[in-house]
Formats: C-alpha cells, structure tokens, sequence
C-alpha cells in the first residue's frame, strides 16, 4: 500500500507556524526585557561574534541535527523546516523594525512576542511532521531515561545562567501558551481534513 503523503494544507499549516513562531521570537528580541533560555544562548553568540541572531539561530539548529543524526533520533520535514524558517524570520523582522527605543512599543513587543510565538508552536506542533531540533534534542535526552521535566531544565535552563527575571517569567508564560493554545488548533485542523475528506 503507497504511502500516502501529507496534504498541502499540513505543509502550509507548518510553514505559517514556524513563521509566527520566528516572528514572536523577534518581538521579545526587540522588546529588550528578556529572552527565552535557548535565545539567550543565541543572543550571547550573536553579540560576541559577526553572526546575526537568526543566522545563529540556524547554526545551532544544524548542531543540534548533527547530534540527532548521531543519536538516531526520528526526525522529519518539519524538523529541517524549524532549523531554516524561524532564523530567517527573526532576521527578517528585526531588520525591518530596526532597534526600537520608545518604551511604549517595546512592552507590546514583549507582550505580544510570547503570544505569536505560542500560536506558531500550536500550527507546527499539531502538523506532526517532526519536531524541532531542540525538542528533538529533549526527547532524545527522555529515550535515555532522563525524566522529561528533567530533560527540559537541561536543555533550557542551563542557558539562564546569565539572564534577566524577565526571561524566567517568559519560560513560564511560554509553557501556558502553548499548552493553550496547541489542543485547540490541532482540533480545528482535524476537524477541517475530516471534512474534507468526506465531502470528497
């Protein structure tokens, strides 16, 4: 029996929630008042090489991969699609908003960015199409007998060994939102693909 390939609007539910994802990632960048942990490690990157937040982005992903693919590890379009778009997306939209100063737009930024980038992960997620790198690497950690809770400090808070209180209540808010929102999106996407499959 063929394999039957995902539909187009799976792929392009992917496509705009890494997008999403990318640009939430950028509004807390500008924001300025503190970033996720993993941001915090490309941040710090960033400032003290010539490399720009997204392309570092991208480069730990491809690090990250190269450890997957060591380790065995499932991955899939999704997880290569998580490694290119939302570093390109980052440095797309930092370079059209430039640096912002005005402390007014800087707090909607900061608001905002968590916001956008929990709807991204609820249309990328849901996809199944697999996960991003740094999940993978969480994941992998768990196939190991690392407890989950325990796999996610590891791979996250380790990177906030220099940060703001900023970036703890980001961590936290992250979570809620994307546990808000993820089951819901992934609802209505089935819901929408049993339709259609029954009025074809």
């Amino acid at each position: 029996m063929p394999i039957q390939k995902p539909p187009l609007l799976i792929y392009a539910r992917l496509v705009f929630g890494l997008v999403l994802f990318g640009f939430g990632l950028a509004l807390v960048v500008l924001g300025g008042f503190g970033v996720s942990p993993w941001e915090v490690l490309h941040q710090g990157i960033s400032r003290r090489t010539p490399l720009s937040i997204g392309t570092t982005i991208i480069l730990v992903g491809i690090i990250i991969l190269l450890f997957l693919f060591l380790l065995k590890e499932p991955m899939g379009v999704g997880t290569i699609a998580n490694v290119l778009i939302i570093g390109l997306i980052v440095d797309l939209t930092l370079s059209l908003f430039g640096e912002i100063s005005n402390i007014f737009p800087r707090v909607i930024a900061t608001l905002f960015g968590p916001i956008f980038v929990a709807l991204g992960s609820g249309f990328y997620i849901g996809t199944r199409l697999g996960p991003g790198p740094r999940d993978g690497l969480m994941t992998a950690f768990n196939r190991r007998g690392v407890a989950i809770w325990k796999a996610r400090t590891l791979t996250h808070r380790r990177f906030m060994c220099y940060h703001r209180f900023d970036t703890r209540r980001y961590y936290r808010m992250g979570n809620s939102l994307v546990s808000t929102f993820s089951r819901p999106l992934s609802t209505i996407l089935s819901s929408a693909l049993r339709d259609k499959r029954l009025a074809s």
